[in-house]
């Protein structure tokens, strides 16, 4: 096993301890899946979502038809995903003087939590069936520009209602944005230079059940969450049954940051066998003996449905 060794504390503390504090202190400080709809328990499943319903006069003799029940996207398969074992040695615990070997659990379930982050954040890109609405921030040229508080209303506008089914967005805690950092920026960026002041108490207050963990700010009541999951992929142009709101034209060829607006625990499904879990393993090392300690779960990304927005800018 490799060890750094340190005459300060007279002891080894084992790289693998020093790397995962580096984790734990540089990992994605959002949690996203309290955001999605989780499903457990389930290796795999087909989300299904309602066509708009329209309510109409009432006709003696006239029968109904029913409304139909479409899935959106494809049966997901929840696929392991796990850390590789943080092996400690039998010499190397005895020899610590201070070693605080339980500190590696919060690690491990730390990268997990990223992981995670990745995951969700992976379906912001995804067109699953053509059904996308996006909102997108660029010149008159087409040319993408950096995300302001003018797309940000863009995607509430999509959310109110001017969106591929004419029906606002669901969900009785609310809408949530997760940006990009670089988006998040040059939110603040727009805000310092108009003059506006936007804070992360409004939203708390409103809803305080609302998760903490990552939320930069609200805005008119939409909680807006930072992740580093968030991916910089292909422009993405009108699509589908979607409606494409720009600052401008329609986005030329180049890559953006692809965040996404939706409704908090309505928008877009999570397939989780079971929850994150830490699990620790005694195993035998040539002679002095050892610890494995492993993490894993289960889960995937499951689907987009209409009521999501896709947010683009550099």
């Amino acid at each position: 096993m490799a060890a750094t060794t340190t005459t300060s504390l007279a002891a080894l503390i084992p790289s693998e301890v020093i790397e995962g504090n580096l984790i734990s202190n540089m990992g994605d400080k959002a949690s996203l899946v309290n955001l999605c709809r989780v499903k457990t328990g389930f290796k795999s499943v087909e989300f299904a979502a309602l066509e708009s319903l329209v309510a109409a006069a009432a006709v003696e003799g006239a029968a109904l038809t029913p409304a139909a029940v479409v899935p959106v996207g494809t049966v997901v398969t929840a696929s392991p995903q796990e850390i590789p074992a943080i092996q400690l040695t039998r010499f190397s615990i005895e020899t610590n003087e201070a070693g605080d070997w339980l500190s590696l659990g919060g690690n491990l379930g730390r990268t997990l939590a990223d992981r995670a982050n990745v995951q969700v954040c992976e379906t912001f890109s995804d067109l699953f069936n053509g059904n996308l609405n996006s909102a997108a921030s660029s010149d008159g040229a087409g040319n993408p520009l950096p995300m302001d508080l003018h797309t940000l209303e863009l995607a509430i506008e999509i959310a109110e209602g001017n969106n591929s089914v004419s029906k606002s967005f669901g969900g009785s805690m609310g809408l949530a944005a997760v940006l990009h950092p670089s988006q998040i920026s040059a939110i603040r960026a727009d805000a310092r230079a108009s003059g506006n002041f936007i804070a992360r108490e409004d939203v708390l207050a409103t809803n305080p059940a609302l998760n903490p963990t990552g939320l930069q700010f609200g805005y008119y009541g939409v909680a807006v969450y930072m992740s580093m999951g968030v991916e910089t992929t292909a422009a993405t142009t009108a699509q589908g049954a979607g409606v494409d709101l720009f600052t401008g034209i329609a986005l030329a060829a180049g890559n953006t940051k692809k965040g996404a607006l939706f409704a908090i625990g309505d928008a877009h499904g999570f397939v989780m066998q079971k929850p994150p879990n830490v699990r620790s393993e005694d195993t035998a090392l040539i002679v002095t003996g050892g610890v494995n300690m492993v993490a894993g779960y289960v889960g995937g990304v499951a689907r987009i449905s209409e009521q999501l927005t896709l947010i683009q800018s550099l």
